[in-house]
């Protein structure tokens, strides 16, 4: 009778250990869960907080640069990390189309954009697209200094009576309908700073065709955004319908530099003095 007694005991301090083990690892597991979340929680705070600081200091910056007459510091873009993509003015193949970098040198004008691709031709792609809009923004890179900086995607949703946005920030975007027989579009808005809410619509039934080359109209369409108008020379990329093998003339250039110099605060005649004839 003892014996089954002890047998009976030493069954209940088994299992007894047994749950007292079972409960000790859980708690030991939730603590450091806790102790995670806690860090995590911690981690975002910091962050948060020397996000509002960086902000403060540079909105105050500004605030003191614009004071003393100085031009207010651009923020910088941050985009990830991407291969350059090095392509002529001709539509690159879809398989050798990478997302472009975004960011532009210091030295440039910069012009910020979103993209809205929601009514793209089925063969452009989102990378495709930005690499065209890269290309295009080059060739002002070269002539003027302008670029045309991508900040991320945005629906147009938000388009008035005038064909722009509010804001200083403008988007290009695909249009399934166009004025007349038109295959891009460009207008600006009325708020201040260059090229403040622009648009820059491209015909998608028209670049439905992958045959159709879309960067020559970009160019173009990024020129009407600085501020040019047409240009009488058929020669030119400015000429008021696509020609083939139209490029930036010298006086595309100059109108480009006159808009860049006016922008960096020099006033309207020593532009025009510096770059000498104007007229398309």
């Amino acid at each position: 009778m003892k014996k089954f007694f002890k047998s009976i005991i030493k069954k209940l301090i088994i299992t007894l250990s047994f749950l007292i083990l079972m409960v000790l690892c859980f708690f030991l597991t939730n603590i450091g869960d806790s102790y995670s979340l806690i860090h995590d929680y911690r981690q975002m705070v910091k962050t948060n907080i020397k996000n509002y600081y960086d902000e403060t200091v540079f909105s105050i910056n500004n605030k003191v640069r614009v004071t003393i007459g100085l031009k207010p510091l651009e923020k910088p873009t941050i985009v990830p990390e991407t291969n350059n993509v090095s392509v002529s003015l001709e539509n690159t193949p879809p398989d050798t189309v990478s997302l472009p970098e975004t960011t532009a040198s210091s030295d440039y004008f910069q012009i910020p954009f979103y993209y809205d691709g929601s009514n793209a031709p089925n063969h452009i792609s989102k990378e495709k697209a930005l690499s065209y809009l890269k290309k295009a923004s080059s060739e002002w890179e070269r002539a003027c200094g302008v670029s045309f900086v991508y900040k991320g995607d945005r629906l147009a949703d938000y388009i008035n009576k005038e064909n722009t946005i509010p804001g200083e920030t403008g988007v290009v975007k695909w249009a399934s309908e166009m004025d007349g027989d038109a295959i891009g579009e460009a207008h600006v808005g009325d708020e201040s700073g260059p090229a403040s809410g622009f648009v820059l619509s491209l015909s998608s039934e028209y670049f439905d065709d992958p045959d159709e080359d879309v960067v020559p109209v970009i160019v173009h369409e990024m020129g009407h955004v600085i501020g040019l108008d047409h240009n009488s020379n058929n020669k030119s990329i400015m000429y008021e319908s696509d020609q083939p093998n139209a490029k930036l003339l010298d006086s595309d250039k100059a109108m480009c530099r006159y808009y860049r110099m006016v922008w960096d605060g020099m006033s309207p005649e020593e532009a025009k003095e510096k770059n000498g004839i104007l007229t398309n």
